[in-house]
């Protein structure tokens, strides 16, 4: 049997993402589900203490990628 690991990409930097992030962990806790988060720098600045709180789920691993994600291409 394989391993299943579900990624989200977490950019925004809003009231939503706190009940995102719980939610999510939640439901990976209840199904013992590994899962992976990709955030922007923004939402770090933003949501630190809704990180701060998951960030040492055993089944959780966290990622970020660039500040905002300004296009840099059309």
């Amino acid at each position: 049997m394989g391993t299943i690991i579900l990624g989200y990409d977490v950019e925004s930097a809003s009231q939503d993402t706190s009940g995102f992030l719980e939610g999510a962990q939640a439901l990976h806790q209840k199904h013992d589900v590994p899962w992976s988060i990709y955030v922007t720098g923004k939402t770090v600045d933003v949501c630190t203490d809704d990180l701060l709180r998951i960030k040492d789920d055993p089944l959780l691993s966290i990622g970020q990628h660039t500040y905002n994600h300004i296009l840099l291409k059309s």
